[in-house]
């Protein structure tokens, strides 16, 4: 059996996969380099924070739709739907060269506003699509460290992106960024497009009187029955939301916390937003020998580590202690990550995995909505270091119901 580094690189053998990987790895190397670029664009031409969180909001909001989303996932071939997304995703930022050229102002932000809501619109099919084509393209026993790499795209891309952007940004500006984003997106459908393995689910039949809406509806709503019927997606989905709860509102108040307790925030903040990134590198290459670890045991063990590294960042605010903490949270976070997807793609069958993957998403950007909206409301009552630490409970939280409530029987097969 491959153990640690040559586990999780063994799923590179598939040919599929790995156009699948790399072409992940430019779409959210490009998607970075933007996240970072256009906020501080934005404040930097109208000098206002809130117009430039207006930006978190407008691509936060749209994935409350992932469910519906995901009914089309499981209607369409899942690398069609990649390759189409990604195409929409270039066409649609497009339009931010008008602000970028002319500069930003009352009479220009709200194309920023639109442009930022139909790129996450047109991105809304790109998780469960990805997530329902990966099964098809790998063995059943190298999802864990398939789910693994594919997780440390997003990870690598947190490095490259920022890098690349930044550089761009100061040689050539906001438009490099732009024409490097756009860029990004068209090789990624490039490479998906030459997966040979289409990921098209079995269809399910319906009366032909039946009407498209009805059609529509009863299809989402089947996703819903299914998540219902399984227990450990069941626990999943609560584990999850707890987790992401905590999550945003830790990263909401990351930057305040930090300009509040050390010396230079901007070099530390910079610094523990890499540590996460390549701890979770890490994750992604050496987790192949955790699948022979219960699914139980990686997803409530994983959860109450994270929770004790961010009160650990939060209680002893130094430098080396924050950079180690901030490693070993990205390890934690791709470990319990593949094993959440692992999990759902393992008690749902693969025609359905779309729209149950939508749901997921869904119950996600519920979950970080609030979290962060919460988390901006209550600081100035409780402080940024109280509410740090209420979001670090959140993590043990969540690995206290999935050890009391997940069930014991691995493998655990789908029921309708």
């Amino acid at each position: 059996m491959e153990r640690g580094v040559a586990a999780g690189l063994a799923v590179f053998r598939s040919r599929d996969f790995s156009l699948l990987w790399f072409g992940g790895l430019a779409s959210y190397t490009g998607m970075w380099a933007m996240l970072i670029a256009l906020p501080l664009f934005v404040f930097q031409q109208t000098g206002s924070t809130a117009a430039a969180g207006v930006i978190a909001t407008a691509q936060f909001a749209p994935r409350l739709f992932t469910s519906v989303a995901g009914v089309l996932v499981d209607r369409w071939q899942r690398r069609r739907v990649l390759v189409t997304a990604n195409v929409a995703m270039a066409v649609l930022t497009l339009p931010l060269v008008i602000p970028a050229l002319v500069g930003t102002s009352s009479s220009t932000l709200w194309i920023v506003y639109l442009s930022v809501v139909l790129v996450s619109m047109a991105g809304l099919v790109v998780g469960p699509a990805e997530n329902a084509l990966l099964p098809t393209l790998v063995e059943r026993d190298q999802l864990l460290p398939a789910n693994s790499m594919n997780a440390l795209n997003d990870n690598l891309a947190r490095i490259i992106g920022p890098a690349i952007g930044g550089v761009v940004a100061a040689f050539a500006g906001i438009s490099g960024v732009i024409a490097l984003n756009v860029s990004m997106y068209l090789v990624a459908a490039m490479l998906i497009w030459l997966i040979r393995g289409t990921g098209r689910p079995a269809l399910v039949a319906h009366p032909p009187t039946e009407s498209v809406r009805h059609r529509f509806v009863g299809e989402w709503l089947s996703g819903l029955w299914l998540v219902h019927g399984s227990p450990a997606v069941v626990v999943v989905f609560v584990a999850a939301a707890i987790v992401l709860l905590g999550d945003s509102m830790f990263f909401a108040l990351l930057a305040p916390f930090v300009a509040q307790n050390f010396v230079d925030a901007a070099m530390t903040f910079g610094l523990l937003v890499a540590a996460r990134g390549i701890g979770g590198l890490l994750g992604g290459l050496f987790s192949g020998p955790l699948g022979q670890v219960p699914q139980l045991h990686r997803l409530a063990g994983t959860a109450v580590v994270a929770g004790g590294l961010v009160a650990g960042i939060v209680l002893v605010p130094r430098v080396p202690v924050a950079l180690v903490a901030a490693g070993l949270l990205g390890i934690a976070a791709v470990v319990w990550g593949a094993s959440i997807q692992t999990t759902i793609q393992t008690s749902i069958p693969n025609a359905y995995l779309g729209r149950v993957f939508g749901s997921f998403g869904t119950t996600n950007a519920a979950a970080m909505t609030i979290g962060s909206a919460a988390a901006a409301a209550v600081s100035g009552q409780f402080g940024v270091t109280g509410v740090l630490l209420v979001a670090a409970g959140l993590y043990v939280a969540s690995g206290i119901v999935t050890y009391l409530t997940f069930p014991r029987s691995s493998g655990e097969p789908w029921r309708p």
